[in-house]
């Protein structure tokens, strides 16, 4: 049966939660679907993609054609998106692409990346959308879109539990001049928030750039130095939460006094409103499962332990 939707002969109510539907073809549509969210999106993404390959103007065209996501990752952000073994990523960010691929009858595949190359690989447009616990700056909004925010938090100062560095600062109540000193030594990694905020905010600090991993190289430098040296890091808020769990007794995150405001949402392409409008949509009935989420893989990557189970991961590509 092929239904051809027009939108002179639906009327949409509401985009969340009713819809008044005026055709039997339309009522088969509605039935197709059980999120009326992603009901919406379709409906609204028919008519501002194309939906033929001859005038292909939309990501979401091109996955409901190909049946494949392709997803950029940095894959070095714990708990958002990781290297597991056997050629796989894992995290929450992993978990929700496999999710936005179900909906439509797709895979997903893993292009890594970097942090200070995303943009420029995301921009290339070989991929539909960028995940990893991507913050949408002001300076990646002039290049690429994002969805709506899917978790709100902040930069969280990270040291050797009794440094008197973070002491001090706690006991200012979070006053950012007691680390805006040249005796602190803050290591972040490069080319991502971490980087800039510490930049902006402790100039007169010393900064440190060391890479990632899945084990998080600037946190194991910071918690194999002396309790008495100013060393510390900076990162979200999740990621502090985790990174203390992992590193207990030797790290304490001052996770009541959040430096910055930030949130995280997933990259897309700037222009292409169609697929905006299909995983903004998506990612209203994605909520509770995002919660489960979060838990799960923080309790896993807390656990210090090797992830290998690929029933739970994205296959990673070169390209």
């Amino acid at each position: 049966m092929t239904a051809t939707l027009s939108l002179d002969t639906v009327g949409l109510v509401s985009t969340r939660r009713f819809f008044c539907v005026r055709t039997k073809s339309e009522r088969w549509w509605q039935a197709a679907f059980a999120s009326t969210a992603i009901y919406a999106a379709v409906i609204t993404a028919h008519h501002l993609g194309a939906t033929s390959v001859a005038s292909e103007q939309s990501e979401l065209d091109r996955v409901l054609r190909t049946k494949v996501v392709k997803v950029t990752c940095p894959l070095d952000y714990a708990p958002f998106g990781l290297r597991g073994c056997s050629g796989f990523a894992f995290g929450i960010d992993v978990d929700a692409a496999m999710a936005l691929a179900l909906t439509l009858d797709a895979s997903v595949v893993i292009v890594p990346s970097s942090w200070p190359t995303l943009l420029a690989d995301f921009s290339r447009g070989e991929t539909q959308i960028a995940i990893g616990g991507i913050t949408p700056t002001l300076s990646r909004r002039r290049l690429a879109g994002f969805t709506t925010p899917y978790m709100h938090g902040g930069k969280v100062v990270i040291a050797r539990c009794g440094s008197p560095l973070l002491s001090r600062f706690l006991a200012a109540l979070g006053n950012l001049s007691v680390l805006n000193v040249p005796d602190a030594v803050v290591i972040v990694n490069p080319g991502g928030t971490n980087e800039h905020v510490a930049r902006e905010l402790l100039p007169r600090a010393q900064l440190q750039l060391t890479e990632s991993s899945v084990n998080g190289d600037q946190f194991a430098a910071v918690a194999a130095a002396p309790a008495s040296s100013g060393f510390l890091t900076l990162t979200d808020s999740v990621e502090a939460s985790l990174q203390e769990r992992r590193h207990s007794p030797l790290l304490c995150a001052a996770s009541d006094h959040l430096l910055t405001q930030d949130a995280k949402a997933f990259m897309l392409p700037r222009d292409d409103e169609a697929w905006r409008i299909y995983v903004d949509a998506w990612l209203d009935e994605w909520a509770a499962a995002r919660d489960a989420s979060i838990a799960h893989w923080t309790g896993v990557i807390a656990s210090n332990v090797t992830y290998c189970d690929t029933s739970r991961g994205a296959r990673i590509v070169s390209s």
